[in-house]
């Protein structure tokens, strides 16, 4: 390429490969590490299985926002969306700001893989 050529944008097959190896990753980062605990808490006291769940994206300690937030798919296919306080280690759950199911905000078409999740197809 030359120096004054733009790079060329990337297809929608390209961006939904994209997509899904960031949640492949994010999946797998959490299936082999453990999950904070005061995050497993709320789960389970929501009913949870966290043998089946993939974490679709959590992110910790971010400024501005609570300590644990993110997007979980349930062993029931179900989106939900958190957003937990806790203390330092991540280990006491302070308090629960969100833990809503967005299943139906979320656009799993066939046609439009933008949630290509790697468990929803390999089952």
């Amino acid at each position: 390429m030359r120096s004054n050529e733009l790079p060329r944008q990337k297809n929608v097959q390209q961006q939904n490969l994209q997509v899904e190896n960031r949640i492949r990753s994010e999946a797998v980062h959490w299936r082999e590490n453990k999950i904070p605990a005061a995050l497993q808490e709320v789960g389970e006291r929501k009913g949870v299985d966290w043998s089946a769940v993939i974490v679709v994206d959590l992110d910790i300690d971010f400024p501005g926002m609570p300590q644990l937030f993110g997007l979980l798919v349930t062993a029931e296919e179900r989106f939900i969306r958190f957003a937990i306080h806790t203390d330092d280690a991540h280990q006491t759950v302070e308090s629960v700001d969100e833990w809503i199911d967005v299943t139906n905000q979320q656009n799993l078409r066939a046609a439009n893989e933008t949630y290509h999740l790697p468990q929803l197809k390999n089952r």
